[in-house]
């Protein structure tokens, strides 16, 4: 898990990065299809947009001590120059009310649609989204999608936490199964596993025995498989246990 400052520095670069590249994509690169189901690279930069003007009002509810999230219309698709200038503006608003919070705040909760969360949790969730979103641009426009690690932990933390939720929208396993997700580099640790009613999530090295399949690689590949944006071929993960029960992941478990 990242930490306040940590977490500020990912998301500044992360989101600097993306408006810096965007910037140098043509017409047909902003049509360009992304990993995202239905979205083109317009598509997702007015989703970014939305989601930075959605975590600009659950961080400045820490400060406010609000307790409902306000609604934030989603942003349409227009020119590329107009969406960046949304881009910018959405991101430092939510610039601005990251750079006024302190540590001792961490704890307090955020209003956000799914409900308050701690302010250290929502740091991740930005942090993943951004990052994530950046690779799913970066890839569509030709220039590579691995994750930093500090990315890659805040991903962790947030499939720590809402990994059984992602679930609920796949298939249900016919038996119970475990699946332990390790990257090689030491950020990526977890097991989620169906025991015939839910999901649940547990320490990756906590769990062993019949019934589990094991998906281990680069910790950046790792992730990406897990939500969704690389299939299991291609994110180049090695099996150990049912290779038709790793294949059925994403099943399972679709990615955001």
């Amino acid at each position: 898990m990242l930490d306040l400052d940590q977490a500020r520095a990912a998301i500044r670069r992360e989101m600097s990065a993306a408006i810096g590249e965007l910037q140098g994509v043509d017409a047909d690169g902003w049509a360009q299809p992304t990993r995202c189901r239905d979205w083109t690279v317009a598509d997702l930069v007015a989703h970014l947009t939305w989601g930075q003007r959605l975590e600009a009002q659950g961080v400045e509810g820490v400060a406010t001590g609000r307790t409902v999230a306000v609604d934030v219309p989603p942003v349409p698709v227009a020119a590329p120059d107009m969406l960046l200038v949304g881009l910018r503006a959405a991101h430092e608003e939510l610039w601005g009310h990251l750079a006024a919070r302190t540590a001792d705040e961490l704890g307090r909760p955020a209003p956000m649609p799914y409900g308050p969360v701690p302010l250290g949790l929502l740091l991740q969730i930005i942090a993943m989204e951004v990052g994530v979103h950046h690779s799913d641009l970066r890839t569509a426009i030709g220039l590579g999608g691995e994750l930093a690690p500090d990315v890659v932990r805040a991903t962790a933390a947030f499939l720590t936490a809402f990994l059984p939720l992602l679930a609920t929208g796949g298939n249900r396993p016919a038996r119970p199964v475990t699946y332990r997700l390790t990257g090689r580099q030491g950020n990526v640790d977890l097991a989620v596993g169906w025991d015939g009613d839910a999901w649940s999530v547990g320490s990756g090295h906590a769990v062993d025995g019949e019934g589990t399949v094991t998906l281990s690689g680069d910790d950046s590949d790792v992730c990406l498989f897990v939500l969704g944006r690389r299939a299991l071929a291609d994110a180049e993960l090695r099996v150990e246990g049912d290779a038709d029960t790793a294949a059925a992941f994403q099943e399972f478990v679709p990615g955001p």
